[in-house]
Order: C-alpha cells, then sequence, then structure tokens
C-alpha cells in the first residue's frame, strides 16, 4: 500500500543545483508542464489587457441621434419639448462599445415608442440617414413602436445602419 503512494507523489526531474522536484509524476503523465501554465496565464492577462468594454463608447454621438429624434416628434406634435419627450417615456437609448486588441464594436441603439405613423418613421429613417453621413464608422440601429415603453412592443419598423 505505501508503495502505491510513493509512486503516486514521485518525481519525475530535479533540479541540478538545489535538486527540487520540477514537476510531479502525476503531472508528468498527464502532460502539465509549468511553460504550459505560465502559456495559458500569459495568454489569459494578455486576453484581459487588451480587451475593454466602455459604457461611454458613443454617448456623445447617442445624443446628437437623440436630438434629431426628439425634434421630429416635436415638429410632428408627439411632444412639446424635449423634456416631455422624456416625460411620455417616447425615446430611449443606450450607447457603448467594446474592444479586443485591433476588434472593436458597439454603437448606438434608439427605440422609438408610441408612433402612430409611417410618416415618422421616413422622417426618422431619413434624419438618421443622412446624420450617419457625417458619422459613418458608428453603427446606428433604430427601433420603432406603436406601443408605450413598458407595455409588449409592437414593432413597426427596425432599421440598422452600420
Amino acid at each position: 500500500m505505501a508503495q502505491s503512494i510513493w509512486h503516486s507523489t514521485q518525481l519525475t526531474k530535479r533540479c541540478c543545483r538545489t535538486n527540487f522536484p520540477l514537476r510531479s509524476k502525476f503531472a508528468a503523465e498527464r502532460g502539465v508542464s509549468e511553460i504550459l501554465m505560465k502559456l495559458i496565464l500569459f495568454i489569459a492577462i494578455g486576453a484581459n489587457l487588451l480587451s475593454g468594454c466602455s459604457s461611454h463608447a458613443y454617448y456623445d454621438e447617442a445624443q446628437i441621434f437623440l436630438g434629431d429624434v426628439q425634434h421630429i416628434l416635436i415638429s410632428n406634435g408627439m411632444c412639446d419639448n424635449k423634456q416631455d419627450c422624456s416625460n411620455k417615456q417616447l425615446v430611449k437609448f443606450e450607447a457603448g462599445g467594446w474592444s479586443f486588441g485591433p476588434w472593436s464594436g458597439g454603437g448606438v441603439n434608439i427605440s422609438v415608442y408610441q408612433i402612430t405613423g409611417k410618416a415618422i418613421v421616413q422622417a426618422l429613417h431619413s434624419s438618421i440617414s443622412s446624420r450617419r453621413t457625417e458619422m459613418p464608422t458608428v453603427s446606428v440601429y433604430l427601433h420603432a413602436y406603436s406601443t408605450k415603453h413598458g407595455e409588449p412592443k409592437t414593432i413597426l419598423a427596425e432599421y440598422a445602419y452600420q
């Protein structure tokens, strides 16, 4: 019995200078080495440092698109001013981005609620399309709903500007 315990902890190699064990027989039999473990750790740390996520990415751009959308809602009589649009919860937006080394993504997501006609949807689409020519690197997603915010959504239109 003592023989089998000794074999499970028996060491394969020792340091020539200190005679310290380099790895156990258990690790050697399974192909686990210090170099492999260090490589995995290095990759994990490197990926963490190269990746990023910012909740403030595209926020300024979102404010510009939001202003355009609110202007259209005001001109169509859906709200009296920007504060009224906000109080009625007619427009919601999200802005954010991520990056992983040279790759990145994200953008602006705009949801407009209580839309009553296709003319308003067309005006929103035209406005975002023309504004996006000024900011071609910003992905924008427009969702138009006929229902109120917080209710089950009835989609009138969805556009992706990429």
